[in-house]
């Protein structure tokens, strides 16, 4: 059996949208105009359940803003060695 059948189909919906997006190992991110963005995850959470999944959790981080992730990411990153050098 593939352990990872329902994630795979999650991961394919949010594909279909047509969105920016990215898989890493504990989430996946995905870029847009919001109400494009909650139209994907919808479909990735039916998808994920249509695949078989018998129950399914997906918890949410939302940002709208004029960042980009990456450079929320990049601050976030400038953050936290700023945090370390004075530890």
């Amino acid at each position: 059996a593939n352990a990872y059948l329902h994630v795979e189909a999650a991961i394919a919906a949010i594909a279909a949208s047509g969105l920016s997006h990215s898989v890493h190992a504990l989430g996946t991110t995905i870029e847009g105009p919001p109400d494009a963005v909650w139209v994907a995850v919808r479909a990735a959470f039916d998808a994920a359940l249509a695949s078989g999944a018998t129950k399914e959790l997906m918890m949410l981080k939302i940002y709208q803003g004029s960042a980009t992730v990456a450079q929320l990411e990049s601050s976030g990153k400038a953050c936290a060695a700023a945090a370390a050098a004075t530890a």
